[in-house]
């Protein structure tokens, strides 16, 4: 069954295990390869910048 956002419920099979927590966000790529391909479900890293950091980068 699928929870909020179309997202599947994950259950535990033991309660000591953590799962791990699945947020919804906004990403924007500024430079992107023409090779790139976005799949749904794919595991990412994400760095967030925010404004005062955005002119260093």
């Amino acid at each position: 069954s699928s929870g909020s956002n179309l997202l599947p419920n994950v259950n535990p099979a033991f309660s000591w295990v953590r799962l791990a927590q699945r947020i919804p966000v906004r990403i924007a790529f500024d430079d992107v390869p023409a090779d790139f391909r976005m799949i749904a479900g794919r595991t990412a890293t994400v760095s967030i910048i925010d404004d005062t950091q955005e002119g260093t980068r």
